[in-house]
């Protein structure tokens, strides 16, 4: 087994297929990933491809020079055959660009679903370690989309995640529903969180509602509701709205059901409280932390919530449901966990904060994400990993 090294000593080669990564049309997908492979890249010798499905019948490659190493961005047609056609040739074509002139160790794969599969054809040209990276909601039960797979799909892809030497997972909560989903023993998987860019703003000073003219909630996330439950935040903040004046939700993100919330805080008659802000550059997120005074999140179920990690890292308490990953981090000197789908859970937990706010400490809170979340934590944590 082999340690990664530190900066000066990277002679270590690794070939990295990441499922998602952001871009203009999405700069939120993957970002996670980003910063993972940030720490990876100063570590050892990367080369990151990843695959973007176009409206085309052509297949399109770019590659440039990253902070983590060479990336080499594939446009491939979304139609099938065509995409798994492409999901066979480019780590091919990959594996063959980055064994030109050095050895590989191994091969790391972010996001199984669907590509592990297809890589697994690197072994017959010699490569013998496979690295899995799971951020996929899929295997939990509460998602359901592994267990809908057709059986020969899902047989596939338990065998080529058994595969794997080693398994990374970003909670718990998603290495407990893989071993159950697809039988891998547990000595495989190593629990490493997500990296939270730290604000850079030394002092964070708490907000108190009692001063202020509005109680700020925001809620960042992808609006689709049967997963984020954005719904039911409006539900709560038509009740609560009578007993903390001058409330408001701010949610911030884009998805396929942003109409039909909005139409809903119509019939709700919040259109003056809940206000939908779209897409926000990354650069500027922070604004939208540091001005409201709780981050929500009530979804159905997640493995991390890298925006929940985010808040905290800005000082911001949070209101969160028991959905996953986020209850194995958040705790009662920093928020609220919930049952999922509980208004009334909810409308208490909001009462809480709304009435315990000045006990809630924004530096201790930040200093508390920085410790579990920050660049240098995770890094520390991947040099203790043999490979």
């Amino acid at each position: 087994m082999l340690k990664l090294k530190k900066e000066k000593n990277k002679t270590h080669n690794f070939l990295c297929w990441a499922g998602w990564l952001p871009h203009q049309a999405k700069p939120y997908e993957g970002i996670f990933i980003k910063n993972h492979l940030e720490i990876l890249g100063q570590l050892c010798q990367l080369r990151v491809f990843t695959v973007r499905h176009v409206k085309s019948f052509r297949f399109k490659n770019s590659a440039s020079l990253q902070s983590f190493g060479i990336l080499s961005i594939w446009e491939i047609p979304y139609l099938f055959p065509f995409k798994f056609l492409g999901y066979l040739l480019i780590p091919l074509i990959e594996f063959v660009k980055a064994t030109r002139s050095k050895k590989l160790i191994g091969f790391i794969q972010y996001i199984s679903f669907p590509y592990l599969i297809f890589a697994q054809v690197l072994k017959i040209f010699g490569l013998k370690k496979i690295i899995l990276i799971e951020h996929w909601s899929g295997y939990t039960k509460v998602d359901n989309r592994f267990y809908r797979l057709p059986a020969w799909y899902r047989s596939l892809l338990k065998w080529s995640i058994r595969s794997c030497q080693q398994i990374f997972v970003v909670s718990e909560f998603l290495k407990h529903e893989m071993i159950s989903a697809c039988n891998v023993p547990d000595v495989r998987f190593t629990v490493i969180s997500n990296v939270i860019r730290m604000p850079q703003k030394v002092e964070i000073k708490s907000l108190n509602p009692r001063s202020v003219q509005n109680f700020k909630i925001l809620t960042i996330a992808n609006l689709i509701d049967k997963i984020k439950n954005i719904s039911l935040l409006i539900s709560v903040m038509q009740t609560i709205r009578a007993q903390i004046p001058g409330v408001e939700l701010h949610v911030v993100g884009e998805g396929p059901d942003r109409l039909f919330l909005e139409k809903l805080t119509e019939e709700c008659n919040l259109q003056s409280q809940v206000f939908f802000h779209g897409t926000v550059e990354n650069e500027k997120i922070q604004e939208f932390y540091f001005s409201c005074h709780v981050f929500a999140l009530l979804s159905n179920y997640e493995t991390f919530s890298v925006a929940t990690a985010e808040a905290l890292a800005h000082g911001r308490p949070v209101l969160v449901t028991r959905c996953g990953g986020p209850q194995e981090y958040v705790t009662q000197e920093c928020g609220v966990l919930v049952n999922p789908g509980s208004k009334e859970d909810a409308v208490k937990g909001f009462l809480f904060l709304y009435d315990n706010y000045e006990k809630f400490d924004a530096l201790s809170i930040a200093q508390y994400a920085r410790e579990r979340f920050s660049l240098e934590k995770i890094k520390n944590e991947f040099l203790k990993i043999s490979f």
